[in-house]
């Protein structure tokens, strides 16, 4: 997630009850490009730290995916160790994804989908889903994802990198309320999140990925922290 503290005059009492992610895609469509590069700064992410930190399985990946492409901070980075044809990516923001093939026009494999209903016969070594984007899934998605993401794995030596937070008492840019909801409102639209505990998610990955990888490992990261798997 986009986890500064904004402007909260908005109750946020009834916004944690039947929401889905797509209920959060008009923040995407509107927020402005150095916005979006001041959230990546006050997270810590706009040196790559988490993407450093992963260079090995980078490197090694014939095939990599990234979930949610965002402005492009990861595929920038790839893209010093990688060639655009092992580059993919999903993202879901049709105004998004128009900048992203504006921007890197040689990269054909960028495609405008929803990762829920996303449909391949492709296969990938390495998957990205950074930047807390878990949390921007309700509850009953998070784990739909995960399935998703382990039928995308090529085979056992292929990995799933999901980058949460490793505590929500301390947030950078979300908002936490109550024991599970997150959120940011801003001038340009509300994300909502739904944040796991740790024993929650270490549970949920064990179930639906085991066999395929079976060790979370927490990696310090400056400011982030991420759970390879």
């Amino acid at each position: 997630m986009l986890a500064t503290h904004l402007n909260t005059s908005t109750s946020v009492a009834t916004t944690n009850k039947h929401w889905t992610n797509d209920d959060n895609q008009a923040f995407y469509e509107n927020i402005p490009l150095d916005q979006f590069q001041k959230f990546a700064k006050t997270s810590g992410l706009h040196k790559h730290a988490d993407l450093n930190i992963l260079l090995p399985n980078i490197l090694k990946a014939n095939t990599i995916l990234e979930v949610g492409a965002g402005y492009g901070r990861v595929i920038e980075y790839l893209l010093r160790f990688k060639s655009p044809q092992q580059i993919h990516a999903i993202e879901k923001s049709g105004r998004l994804h128009k900048q992203l093939c504006a921007r890197y026009p040689h990269l054909k494999n960028i495609q405008h989908d929803d990762i829920l209903t996303f449909k391949t016969e492709r296969r990938y070594d390495l998957i990205l889903l950074l930047w807390s984007s878990l949390y921007e899934f309700s509850q009953a998605e998070q784990f739909q994802l995960l399935s998703i993401l382990k039928n995308l794995l090529r085979d056992t030596h292929s990995k799933i990198v999901i980058d949460v937070p490793y505590s929500t008492s301390v947030s950078c840019n979300a908002t936490v309320w109550g024991d599970h909801f997150v959120y940011i409102n801003a001038p340009f639209g509300l994300i909502r999140g739904y944040a796991q505990k740790n024993k929650e998610f270490n549970r949920n990955a064990k179930k639906i990925i085991h066999p395929v990888a079976t060790d979370c490992t927490g990696l310090k990261a400056e400011k982030k922290e991420a759970f390879t798997c």
